[in-house]
């Protein structure tokens, strides 16, 4: 691994402990699982576009822009992150204009939420379920 994968793989997990460090013990137990999981693909679709800035110097990121989706009767409100070309689009969002999860992404989520007692656990979860990010990336 050389050292800027490397270094893209640690601000990847350090943003993902940042991101649920902020929360109290009490604050994550009072999270319902929508918020849970809805918090959970923000970070994911944050790191996409982060792995996807680092691999393309000249782009920007510009912001993101609110949509909520639907994981069976679970509605899930998310943050989706735009670069300024348009060109990305994170890889776990639904097609456009499709508000609802395919049953796998369903799957993926709950099994997600279930293996995700710690850091660690959610990494090797989503390392098992086939998605578009490398060992590092993740």
């Amino acid at each position: 691994m050389n050292p800027s994968n490397s270094e893209a793989a640690k601000a990847i997990e350090a943003q993902v402990r940042d991101s649920f460090s902020g929360l109290s013990s009490e604050a994550l137990s009072q999270m319902t699982v929508s918020q849970f999981l809805g918090q959970a693909l923000n970070i994911l679709f944050e790191s996409e576009r982060n792995n996807f800035l680092r691999l393309s110097p000249t782009e920007k990121g510009n912001g993101g822009y609110e949509r909520q989706l639907h994981a069976g009767s679970l509605p899930l409100d998310v943050i989706v992150p735009r670069v300024r070309s348009g060109t990305f689009r994170p890889s776990l969002l639904p097609p456009k204009y499709v508000r609802g999860f395919s049953d796998e992404m369903q799957s993926m989520l709950a099994g997600l939420l279930a293996s995700s007692r710690s850091v660690a656990a959610a990494k090797t979860a989503l390392s098992r379920m086939g998605l578009p990010y490398s060992g590092k990336d993740l």
